[in-house]
């Protein structure tokens, strides 16, 4: 359900008023709804009087219509982008903490993913390939892009997330990362959603081999450290499979990232007609799945901007880019034809004015 912005308000000002009728029927507020000057010391007193047992029936029903109103109107205020809803940051930070202290900034550094993409680059005579420099994603900014993905934008319903949702149950999407380097980010995903499957794909061997061995120090050191969602939940815990593949992410028949439901990509360094062809690539995945883009968003109309993410700390932004659904994409394209077509009506009609024009 949709609201407009006069309706939403008609909503909070109804429950705005209840929960003052709330106040004033138990005795224990003002109209402007905080207590009175005499409310606190007398309310003791006031519970005990007899008129109160009479007023309880009253007083439930106006707390519960009043609680009511407001989360409704919360959830309409997140739904039109108006309200953040709660992020669930204290999960966030923690499996950042896990994350930094196997493969943070000073227990693995960046440095050590440059040294070993430039040797290889040196190697095999690429050197000079810029796309195939190597660089990191923070981890909080994309965390907090899964986070926002979690408990926002992959709600059902929300702009384009299907019925089911986008990171809703466990153990049923893919997170994907094209050209994912150590497979840093991985770790981190694995941290705060139970997915089901987390893979990456890399050309450069010695990354993927660096970083499958980083991923078995974090794994026998992560353990026992995080209280996943799914145990929070009583639900059964299982492990979500980690796989890192050698190749080019150009090549689908190595892996098809583009059925996956999130996908990652540092495309800084891409040179324009790379990230072209990723993006064309990109329009392949299914509607309501989501694209996130270091630095730089994707140049087809098929992908929505939802939000840029910048955190403190970190330089570079994270775009959490939508799939619209065909149904959008088509209208979208057929506008744009329909004002092409326009301008080439009143270029015909000018053409044929003139025409008359020189005939008299």
């Amino acid at each position: 359900m949709m609201l407009d912005q006069t309706s939403t308000d008609a909503l909070r000002e109804s429950a705005t008023s209840h929960t003052i009728s709330l106040h004033l029927c138990s005795g224990v507020g003002t109209p402007s709804g905080g207590p009175s000057s005499t409310s606190l010391a007398t309310f003791a007193d006031y519970l005990s009087a007899p008129p109160y047992s009479s007023k309880v029936p009253t007083i439930l029903a106006a707390e519960k219509k009043a609680l009511s109103l407001r989360e409704e109107a919360r959830l309409l205020e997140i739904e039109r982008g108006m309200a953040e809803p709660d992020l669930h940051l204290d999960d966030l930070q923690k499996a950042k903490e896990v994350c930094d202290d196997v493969a943070g900034p000073e227990a693995f550094p960046d440095k050590i993913g440059r040294s070993i993409a430039r040797r290889e680059r040196i190697e095999t005579d690429r050197e000079d390939v810029v796309e195939l420099v190597y660089g990191e994603t923070g981890f909080l900014g994309l965390g907090m892009c899964l986070q926002k993905i979690k408990y926002k934008y992959g709600l059902p319903g929300c702009n384009f997330t299907p019925p089911g949702g986008i990171m809703q149950t466990p153990y049923l999407e893919t997170f994907a990362d094209i050209g994912c380097g150590l497979g840093k980010p991985l770790l981190l995903a694995y941290c705060l959603h139970g997915f089901g499957s987390l893979a990456g794909v890399e050309i450069l061997e010695g990354l993927v081999m660096a970083g499958r061995e980083l991923e078995e120090m974090f794994m026998k050191q992560a353990k026992g450290r995080l209280e996943r969602f799914e145990e929070k939940e009583n639900e059964t815990t299982k492990e979500t499979p980690i796989t890192t593949t050698i190749g080019s992410f150009l090549d689908l028949n190595v892996f098809n990232w583009t059925s996956s439901e999130i996908v990652l990509c540092n495309g800084t360094l891409f040179p324009e007609e790379l990230w072209a062809e990723v993006s064309r690539m990109a329009s392949e995945m299914r509607p309501g799945s989501f694209f996130l883009s270091v630095n730089r968003e994707l140049e087809v109309i098929e992908f929505m901007n939802v939000e840029m993410v910048l955190v403190e700390g970190e330089t570079t932004p994270i775009f959490i880019m939508q799939r619209k659904s065909h149904e959008q994409v088509e209208i979208e394209l057929e506008g744009t034809t329909s004002g092409d077509d326009g301008g080439e009506n009143e270029n015909e009609n000018e053409n044929e004015n003139e025409t008359e024009e020189e005939d008299v």
